[in-house]
């Protein structure tokens, strides 16, 4: 365990949902056909101090489009952390081993300073694929963070917003935006949204310069 010194503040995350529909709603995005009982859970890890720190949810079950937990998660924020990953994830056993691994369905990152500058937040953030695969749905998180693991906890109802109904992903999916009655702060930059784009700018110019290559034979 790090000294007191080492650690800038903790973290109280509360998972609440997620959808596998895209943001605007039109696609169902979660690849469930190799099981009939699809259940996920979410890893989250903070990066970049003298060592990760990493929790868990618990399983829950797909209903529908969507999966709910309403689960309260607590880290501590290293001095040097610098990233929040969410990481949707499910069991899956190897064909040939039998052995029992874990897949990441979709994922995002944010910085941690963001976060520390937002709170407390109750946001939906918008999910990427593994590999520059693509939309990977939504997931809706709140966050509140204090200096003291004390204050945090005489504080914790922050976390906990209870959602209205027509604030909650419905079956279609999608995000329903800023809740009311919780504060409107500056955007959350995500990392990995920012990796994929950076990946599909790299693309489209090798693809622009073998079109050159190409008109100039």
């Amino acid at each position: 365990m790090p000294s007191e010194n080492g650690v800038r503040g903790h973290l109280l995350l509360r998972v609440e949902e997620a959808s596998g529909k895209t943001q605007n709603g039109d696609h169902f995005v979660w690849d469930t056909s190799a099981s009939a009982n699809f259940e996920a859970f979410v890893k989250v890890e903070i990066r970049g101090g003298v060592h990760n720190v990493k929790v868990q949810s618990t399983k829950a079950p797909l209903i529908g489009e969507n999966i709910t937990w309403r689960e309260n998660l607590k880290l501590e924020v290293l001095e040097g952390a610098n990233e929040l990953r969410l990481m949707l994830c499910k069991h899956k056993i190897s064909s040939t081993s039998g052995k029992l691994s874990t897949s990441v369905i979709a994922a995002c990152g944010i910085f941690v300073n963001d976060i520390v500058d937002a709170v407390p937040i109750d946001k939906y953030f918008e999910l990427f694929k593994p590999n520059g695969g693509g939309e990977g749905g939504l997931i809706r998180i709140c966050m509140d963070f204090a200096k003291d693991a004390k204050a945090l906890e005489r504080k914790g109802h922050l976390a906990t917003i209870s959602i209205p109904e027509d604030q909650a992903l419905g079956q279609n999916g999608g995000s329903k935006g800023h809740v009311e009655g919780t504060p409107k702060r500056r955007p959350l930059r995500l990392v990995l949204s920012t990796v994929l784009l950076c990946t599909a700018a790299g693309l489209l110019v090798r693809s622009l310069v073998q079109r050159k290559k190409q008109k100039d034979k």
